[in-house]
């Protein structure tokens, strides 16, 4: 076995059930349109639920990796958060609701671990950027970081259970820029939001 085919194997599953959403795709049908019997396929994961979960564990990883692989040199706390929401709006690209729906109905032991796992990441960086930005005088001094991070990591949690992405409505990308200018706005001083306004401007 090799790591190589593994990924590939993740990456493509995780493709079709993009676009084919999780419960109507069998192990028959992934290894069909990979192009690979099933006892090979098996050779890298137990079952359907075992490749859900190797599928999520790759895409967080991918997730964490891009971020470390940034260069946050020169960059101060907004500059950093302002990039990062960059990286998730590209990521979220395609990004269907259903696929959350399903994986809470169908596999919610899977869907609570890895929610789990991505809170407690988010929640670390966001504690490190929120001390960042007090120190450089970018945000409040008397903002409160454990509430902040909390309220901002359960935000996260909820939005992908907005019955208006759910719906066609609007984007996630729309949805995540508004959340995301409302937490910028919610800890900068007057210093911060001058920078962040500017910086706005810059971008558009």
């Amino acid at each position: 076995m090799t790591e190589e085919k593994l990924i590939f194997i993740l990456k493509e599953s995780g493709r079709i059930f993009q676009q084919y959403g999780i419960r109507n795709v069998s192990m028959d049908d992934i290894s069909r349109e990979l192009g690979m019997s099933k006892k090979t396929l098996y050779q890298y994961v137990e079952n359907k639920a075992d490749l859900i979960q190797k599928i999520l564990e790759y895409h967080h990883l991918a997730e964490k990796n891009i971020v470390v692989e940034q260069d946050w040199k020169g960059k101060n706390a907004i500059d950093v958060l302002l990039s990062i929401s960059q990286l998730v709006c590209e990521n979220m690209k395609g990004y269907k609701p259903i696929l959350i729906f399903e994986l809470q109905k169908y596999y919610p032991d899977l869907f609570r671990n890895f929610f789990d796992i991505k809170k407690q990441s988010v929640a670390k960086g966001l504690r490190c950027n929120l001390k960042s930005g007090i120190e450089q005088g970018l945000y409040r001094q008397n903002i409160d970081i454990e509430v902040i991070t909390q309220l901002y990591v359960q935000n996260m949690q909820e939005l992908h259970g907005l019955e208006m992405l759910n719906s066609g409505e609007v984007s996630f990308e729309k949805v995540f820029q508004t959340m995301f200018d409302s937490h910028i706005r919610g800890i900068v001083n007057q210093q911060g939001l001058e920078y962040y306004e500017k910086i706005k401007g810059l971008n558009k």
